[in-house]
């Protein structure tokens, strides 16, 4: 009676052994990465890679998909938005990449403003969501992004809103507050932006 009593004790330790194993394997491990006083946590399935063209880069599990962090020094200010608006993101309205839908929200908080801008088309009969998070800092521009496939979105979206960019440090202080909500939300239309008007 004692031996089966202990070895449904030693069961009931390797399950529970188990459980708890599963339990830290289903969350994510992050990995951070800190360098020019810019410090953010990745999910460890996404793999830094060097790219002389963006300041950081990981590999997502997904094929094509990516994460990508550049910033520039900006003496202009918030022309900067409409500039990158107009500039760098007039791409997405071009007939070859088929926009299927898009938009661009205008966050204000404390006095930080950061623009949210998303854009789904179709690239090479891949369905894509392109996420691009920019704002303005101590006199440097910021663009965060994130290019995921769409039909398989929901997961890596939700661990870049929850888990990636509230990590977001700059010189130790965190960026992206989400326990306090936005004095004001904006929806910016192409409209205006001339130069985006090329469909």
């Amino acid at each position: 009676m004692g031996k089966t009593m202990k070895n449904n004790f030693i069961v009931f330790l390797v399950s529970l052994l188990v459980v708890f194993s599963c339990k830290e394997k289903t969350n994510d491990d992050l990995i951070c990465v800190n360098e020019a006083g810019l410090e953010i946590c990745l999910p460890d399935r996404w793999v830094v890679q060097k790219r002389p063209d963006y300041f950081l880069y990981a590999k997502l599990p997904n094929q094509n998909d990516f994460f990508a962090i550049n910033f520039f020094d900006n003496p202009d200010g918030d022309q900067m938005f409409f500039d990158y608006l107009t500039g760098t993101h007039e791409r997405f309205f071009y007939h070859e990449l088929n926009l299927l839908d898009y938009s661009i929200h205008e966050f204000v908080n404390d006095g930080f403003r950061y623009l949210y801008s998303v854009y789904e088309f179709n690239q090479e009969g891949e369905k894509v969501k392109y996420i691009s998070i920019t704002f303005n800092l101590d006199n440097v521009f910021y663009d965060i992004a994130i290019r995921i496939n769409a039909d398989n979105k929901s997961e890596i979206e939700d661990r870049f809103r929850k888990l990636v960019v509230p990590s977001l440090k700059l010189n130790g202080k965190i960026v992206f507050d989400l326990k306090s909500d936005p004095e004001k939300i904006t929806e910016i239309s192409a409209g205006p932006l001339d130069s985006l008007l090329m469909k």
